[in-house]
């Protein structure tokens, strides 16, 4: 496994990745977050690759491009570690780019295992796991890992937005390691209760969202 790469000029990465490809790496880490530019595209695809270890920075638009033409590029990737190193939610440019279906036009076939690590709650990144969960029809699991403790009410805010995405995987799960103990878990569970009724939204589609969130918390 290869650390410490930082995409900093396209005649480096054109030289890194050609090496990549002729020594048929297969786990591969890179720091996207050092000033420099970013390339547009890979100047190939690689095929060998399965495991991907990102540091990314939402709020550059062409850090978040970038990542997914990466992403594109490993047709064979199964594993991917994102370490969000977003520092605000002022990013309004990155996430009408991530409405737009050209960013990801294609089926992640071979994608299983998604962890986002250092998640601080940013829209722009939510809007990241969204666009996996449609496009990875393999996806067995979708790890998130908070940067910090949170109040009970973002942490459900966040929970009930993340179960609530499409997802193209029937076996597609979701675990929020934030939600560690029981008694938050109970209160967590009632609040959401609360919150849906007073919603006015049917038993039915209650427990499509406090199902999920059950599941989550026997996991921890």
């Amino acid at each position: 496994m290869t650390q410490g790469v930082h995409l900093s000029t396209y005649a480096y990465i054109d030289r890194w990745m050609l090496y990549v490809t002729r020594n048929g790496v297969k786990k591969l880490k890179l720091n996207m977050t050092k000033d420099g530019v970013v390339p547009k595209r890979l100047p190939c695809t690689l095929n060998c690759l399965w495991h991907l270890d990102l540091d990314v920075n939402f709020n550059k638009l062409g850090q978040t491009s970038y990542t997914l033409e990466l992403i594109k590029s490993f047709p064979n990737l199964r594993e991917l570690e994102i370490w969000d190193k977003t520092t605000d939610d002022i990013v309004e440019g990155v996430m009408k780019y991530l409405d737009t279906p050209a960013c990801l036009d294609k089926t992640l076939n071979k994608l299983e295992d998604v962890s986002i690590h250092s998640f601080n709650y940013s829209k722009v990144v939510l809007s990241f796991v969204k666009l996996l969960f449609a496009h990875g029809s393999s996806l067995s699991r979708m790890s998130i890992y908070p940067d910090k403790a949170s109040s009970s009410k973002e942490e459900l805010n966040v929970a009930t937005e993340l179960m609530r995405f499409p997802r193209v995987s029937p076996k597609a799960e979701l675990i929020y390691h934030q939600m560690k103990s029981w008694i938050k878990g109970r209160m967590m569970l009632l609040y959401s209760q609360r919150i849906l009724l007073k919603k006015e939204i049917s038993w039915r589609n209650m427990l499509t969202l406090v199902v999920p969130l059950l599941n989550m918390l026997l996991q921890q």
